[in-house]
């Protein structure tokens, strides 16, 4: 029997099987090894978006513990919902449109004739 061990070790049909058995583990361990990875960096991932989340809800805390005041409830309703108190008015202030000639030429001579209009009066 010895003799048929030493023969099947130095065949190539043994030689090429143990190759392939190899080449499964190895092929297996640098799968689990991306896979590892894989995972490690959406582990990363998913604790800065934790951190961050819970920098935001710290500041929304601290925004809703601003708005049990009732001077901050009411800034907060006029600015955002536009209301008013009996008897307050609001003031809106609209930016003045202007209708500029691209080559500005129309807008100066209407400054121009102002300016004379309010001269000869």
């Amino acid at each position: 029997m010895p003799n048929i061990s030493n023969k099947l070790k130095g065949s190539l049909p043994f030689h090429l099987l143990l190759f392939v058995i190899a080449g499964i583990i190895v092929y297996g361990v640098l799968k689990t090894l991306a896979h590892t990875l894989s995972l490690r960096q959406e582990a990363s991932n998913s604790r800065a978006k934790i951190e961050e989340l819970l920098q935001k809800k710290a500041e929304l805390e601290a925004y809703l513990a601003e708005l049990e005041t009732p001077q901050a409830l009411e800034r907060e309703a006029k600015e955002r919902l536009n209301l008013k108190r009996r008897g307050e008015e609001v003031v809106v202030v609209v930016p003045e449109k202007k209708d500029e000639d691209k080559s500005g030429g129309k807008m100066f001579l209407e400054k121009i004739k102002h300016l004379l209009e309010y001269i000869f009066k």
